[in-house]
This record gives structure tokens, C-alpha cells and sequence, in this order.
């Protein structure tokens, strides 16, 4: 948060979020050997909350409870909007996002990034400024990404998998500018820069959500992230061959997802995943 100028001391918000990123993962936990120095100095100058739960597992709802202040059983968005068993494709007409309370309180709003609280319903639904992604969405097929590239002649990059794909995800060819993470943070400076002027003109104040799509699988990143970790270097999550005994069924049902995955690819996922929390 930042204050505007003096006698206007409403602040304005910049909500940063990411997807599918385990707590220890974070170099300032001191739980792992994945780098994050810029998370870190963001811990470092402000309140790092080390006992945090999110409301839920699953992406729509803990999204969904993010916007609205509400338990999923109360905003009833309590799985993904667009998954087989989805409990309902969008918020009900009753349920308010923090947008709506602040643009009548003033502010201007933005969204850039992953959505997945509706298909119908999206961000500038309730007021947002920025990018309408339906559901989880992809970057990669959104029309400002293809203006990115077009804008500073980039070439959209391509996955390149291991000569054994059994053993894990491969990586993105081109450099990272050409890639997700960069252009949604490029895309949300242009829209924070428009904002602060509008700020700094009339006092506006401003809220701007930006929602990468990562770390979430399927790990795919650019060089130097890709190389970034060496897989033999990481162990296996002391729980990835815990027998379950005496847990409830449904967490045994999960592990068997899991049992094909051998350790080797494990680990090079691993390795994947933390380049992709560095990048």
C-alpha cells in the first residue's frame, strides 16, 4: 500500500498474487534452496505473515474468498467454476467483490492476469480496468499478449521437452521477455503508470490486482530458469511415500495419482517448479 499526495490519505493497493506456490518455496522461510529475492525484500520492508492458511485448496474458491471477504460456503463458489463437478460457473448476483465497495468509495480498479472466478463474470464485470480472461484462462492465447509481442518483435516460444518426457517437463525456447510472467508484470507497470498519473493529477486513488498463472504445473520455463536448479540436489518431500495409514480415504485416493511418478521425475519437477518461483 501507498499513501497519495499529502491531505489524501486514502492508499492505494497493489494485490500481487501467485498460483500454486507452497509457503517453503519462498527463500525467506529458510525451508528450501529456492531463491526468491524479490518476494524476499517485499518480506523484508513489510508484515510477513508466517502462520497464514488459505480458506481452500482449490483455485476458485480461495480466489473467489480473496475478492469477496467470504468463506466459500458463503460466496457458494466452493470448487473451480470449470472443472466437471463445478458447483456454479459464476458468483451469484448477491455476492460483491472488493471493487464494487471501492470504486463507490473513489477508487479506480484494475485486474491483469489469471481470473478464474467466472465465465460469464469477469473483471470488468465489477469494475475493473485491465483484462478479461474467462475462467483459468491462458496468457498465451489472450490478445494483449499477441499485442506484446507484435510491439516489441518477440516471438512466441515453444516447449521443448526432454529427450525422455517420462522423466519430467521439458522448457520454453526464447528468452523471458517472450514469456507469461514478464508480460503480465509489463502489462500491469503500463496500467499502475496510467494510474499513478491520474493520482498524482486529480487524486484518484487506485487498486490493481495482478495474478500470474505461476508457479502453477505444468513448470514450463525459459532459460536460465529452467537450468536454474540441479535435480539431484533437491530431496522428495519427506511425505511423498507416506503410506496414508490411518488418514481418510479420500487423501489415499489422491497418492494414487501420484504412484506412477518416479523419484527422478520428481526431483525434475522440482527443479522446474523452483525456476519457475525464481523467475
Amino acid at each position: 500500500m501507498a499513501e497519495g499526495p499529502e491531505g489524501n490519505k486514502r492508499p492505494n493497493i497493489l494485490y500481487i498474487m501467485t498460483d500454486q506456490q507452497r509457503f517453503d518455496s519462498l527463500s525467506c522461510t529458510g525451508l528450501s534452496g529456492c531463491r526468491t529475492p524479490h518476494i524476499d525484500r517485499l518480506a523484508g520492508q513489510g508484515v510477513f505473515f508466517d502462520n497464514a492458511y488459505s480458506v481452500c485448496s482449490l483455485c476458485s474458491p480461495a480466489r473467489a474468498s480473496m475478492l469477496t471477504g467470504l468463506y466459500p460456503h458463503n460466496h457458494r463458489m466452493w470448487n473451480n467454476n470449470d472443472m466437471m463437478q463445478w458447483a456454479v460457473r459464476n458468483l451469484p448476483d448477491d455476492v460483491r467483490l472488493i471493487s464494487q465497495d471501492l470504486r463507490e468509495a473513489g477508487y479506480r480498479c484494475g485486474y491483469v492476469g489469471k481470473w478464474h472466478c467466472g465465465e460469464a463474470k469477469v473483471p470488468s464485470t465489477y469494475g475493473f480496468e485491465g483484462m478479461d480472461v474467462p475462467n483459468y484462462g491462458d496468457p498465451y492465447a489472450t490478445e494483449q499478449y499477441a499485442r506484446y509481442l507484435e510491439a516489441r518483435g518477440l516471438v512466441r516460444p515453444t516447449y521443448v521437452p526432454l529427450s525422455s518426457p517420462a522423466d519430467g517437463p521439458g522448457m520454453l525456447s526464447g528468452p523471458p521477455e517472450a514469456c507469461a510472467p514478464h508480460f503480465l508484470a509489463e502489462y500491469a507497470i503500463d496500467l499502475l503508470r496510467r494510474f499513478s498519473d491520474q493520482r498524482t493529477s486529480d487524486g484518484t486513488p487506485f487498486l490493481l490486482f495482478l495474478s500470474f498463472w505461476g508457479p502453477h504445473v505444468s513448470y514450463h520455463v525459459p532459460e536460465p530458469y529452467a537450468s536454474m536448479y540441479d535435480p539431484l540436489a533437491i530431496e522428495p518431500w519427506p511425505s511423498w511415500r507416506e503410506e496414508l495409514a490411518g488418514k481418510p480415504r479420500v487423501q489415499a485416493r489422491r497418492a494414487c495419482l501420484n504412484a506412477h511418478i518416479s523419484e527422478k521425475r520428481l526431483r525434475n519437477m522440482l527443479a522446474k517448479h523452483w525456476g519457475f518461483c525464481s523467475f
